[in-house]
């Protein structure tokens, strides 16, 4: 409740053209809450105000890497109309960016999912989770939007991880298998070896 009250204060503050004030209650809020996401945004907009706009804007674009449902706020938000110019190009330049590395990893996501199939089949509980993520990809991909990229290359990496813990851990089990395999017939060979009836084996 205190950060909610520290909020409303500074938009009084700034909305009566105090904007040292607003500042202030800003930087309260870091006190309490070093990390907040509103007041993070609220700081990067002083900024711009000030004229620190190439500073607010590598920080702009860095928050929304961290936090990317403010793209839209960065996007279309009235504060920062004044910036457009610099902000859109650099938006878009995000955007493309982040959808280049989406369509870069869906295929092999893809590829992990096929090949996970082959090897431990499709009824496979990790198949069904990785398959019903790969269904979200596809859903996402009609979207053509910044967090919609976000998502798909998210889900993609999940994808993958599954895809791989699986193989691993079924690797492991296999190897585990085989040398408890391979140590009962070392002894299985021991003791026919010392079989003091070793004629009965042999015929």
């Amino acid at each position: 409740q205190k950060i909610f009250l520290l909020f409303l204060l500074s938009r009084l503050y700034d909305l009566n053209d105090d904007t040292k004030e607003a500042e202030k209650k800003i930087r309260k809020i870091f006190f309490l809450y070093p990390h907040c996401p509103e007041a993070v945004y609220q700081d990067i907009i002083f900024k711009f105000r000030k004229g620190l706009g190439r500073e607010a804007l590598s920080e702009l674009i860095k928050f929304i890497k961290e936090n990317p449902e403010y793209y839209v706020n960065a996007l279309i938000d009235p504060e920062l109309a004044p910036f457009n110019d610099i902000i859109h190009p650099e938006l878009k330049r995000l955007f493309t960016q982040t959808k280049k590395e989406a369509n870069e990893i869906v295929p092999e996501a893809q590829e992990e999912l096929e090949r996970i199939k082959r090897i431990i089949g499709e009824k496979e509980k990790e198949v069904n989770q990785a398959q019903s993520i790969w269904s979200k990809i596809k859903e996402l991909s009609k979207t053509d939007s910044y967090l919609g990229y976000v998502d798909i290359t998210h889900y993609a990496n999940s994808i993958i991880s599954i895809t791989e813990g699986s193989i691993r851990d079924r690797n492991k089990k296999i190897s585990e298998a085989l040398y408890e395999l391979n140590y009962r017939c070392e002894e299985y060979l021991l003791f026919v070896s010392n079989f003091p009836y070793r004629y009965l084996i042999d015929s």
